[in-house]
């Protein structure tokens, strides 16, 4: 009987590789979860963004694993960001660099979501 070490070993790869593409993206109710702490900011601004909305912006670069990820959650935040009454997008738009987090996108109402995703690599 031959060795099928080889063959188990690049069919659990496959599978590996299979999973990562096909995950699901992180659900827009988790983002909103994440980014709870940023909300006042939105509206009021502030000397320094809160800590638990840079901690929000670190979960989520760390959550987002791929263009796709990183598109639904442009595409979910845009839609939170139009719920905040009295969000100013300048203060939202700098928000990840205030915060020295690279999302992989820029955050907004005007963020053109399926081109601004493409910039980081992945």
């Amino acid at each position: 009987m031959a060795n099928n070490t080889p063959l188990a070993m690049s069919m659990a790869l496959l599978v590996m590789v299979f999973m990562s593409v096909t995950a699901d993206p992180i659900p827009c109710d988790q983002i909103k979860t994440m980014l709870k702490g940023c909300v006042g900011y939105a509206q009021t601004g502030g000397a320094v963004v809160p800590l638990q909305c840079c901690e929000g912006m670190e979960d989520l670069k760390d959550a987002n694993k791929n263009a796709d990820d990183r598109f639904s959650s442009c595409e979910c935040i845009k839609l939170l960001v139009n719920k905040i009454k009295g969000a100013h997008e300048d203060l939202v738009e700098g928000i990840p660099t205030k915060c020295n987090v690279d999302i992989g996108f820029p955050l907004g109402l005007s963020a053109s979501c399926s081109k601004q995703v493409l910039y980081h690599s992945d």
